[in-house]
């Protein structure tokens, strides 16, 4: 039994390891800890600021997502649209994004 347990432990630490690879890499523009949304009325789709995968992601209104904004960003957290311009609460400072 000592030696199945000894067997056991590695595997189960190196599935954790892939899943966690998988959820931080390769699930980037997947909804992954949203936590905002604002609606962009001149391109008709919604913004989620996505925590976990520091992206933002445009979502149109049949559900599909791709990324907007994946590069630069801590912790994208509350948004705001004014004008033709995203204002997103990044970690420590306010991003300000063109929309057009």
């Amino acid at each position: 039994m000592k030696a199945y347990i000894k067997v056991l432990i590695p595997v189960v630490v190196i599935i954790i390891l892939a899943l966690a690879a998988y959820n931080l890499f390769l699930r980037k523009n997947a909804l992954n800890g949203p936590e905002s949304i604002a609606f962009d009325e001149v391109g008709k789709r919604f913004l989620v600021s996505n925590v976990h995968g520091q992206v933002i992601l445009a979502m149109s209104p049949q559900g599909k997502h791709s990324p907007f904004l994946s590069k630069g960003l801590k912790s994208p957290r509350g948004m705001v649209i004014q004008g033709e311009s995203l204002y997103v609460a990044d970690g420590d400072r306010i991003q300000v994004v063109k929309l057009s």
